[in-house]
């Protein structure tokens, strides 16, 4: 159960977050985690049977998704700020991008609603009501990763 619960925080980014440099999980580690995933999590009666290894292996793994979680999410939080950027980049031919109602911005409809639970009327107010510390507590961290999750999959939609 412990490990499930380590591994769900850093769902649907685990992947991405295996090839970061701060990220502390082996090769060895990943396929691991791969394997009870597949399985669910749910232990047969034939892994009891398993060495004291294994509980190590598995303990280990908890230990560094434990440790790595700071990290990790310093990681989500720039890659949040970066795709922010990206948005307005990309709408810069539009001055008023920054400062219009996020109703009336070109964005899909998914993603102005992530953005609005962040409790915002506009783009520009994410820099203004926001500091760094603002997006670690939890209810925030959980509306920056809702509107990656929302970016990635609309992402692999038109890609």
């Amino acid at each position: 159960m412990l490990l499930q619960n380590n591994i769900n925080a850093y769902e649907p980014f685990l992947h991405e977050w295996s090839t970061n440099e701060n990220c502390s999980l082996s090769p060895e580690d990943l396929r691991v985690i791969d394997t009870y995933k597949k399985i669910n999590f749910k232990i047969n009666f034939f892994s009891l049977f398993r060495s004291f290894k294994q509980k190590k292996r598995i303990q280990t793994i908890v230990a560094k998704l434990i440790w790595d979680y700071q990290k990790f999410k310093e990681w989500v939080i720039t890659n949040f700020v970066f795709s922010i950027l990206k948005l307005i980049r990309d709408n810069s031919f539009n001055n008023f991008f920054l400062h219009l109602p996020l109703d009336y911005l070109s964005l899909p409809y998914e993603l102005k609603n992530k953005l609005k639970l962040l409790k915002i009327k506009t783009v520009y107010e994410i820099f203004e009501n926001y500091n760094e510390e603002d997006f670690y507590k939890t209810s925030t961290f959980n509306h920056v990763v809702a509107f990656e999750i929302t970016l990635k999959k609309l992402s692999t939609i038109n890609n």
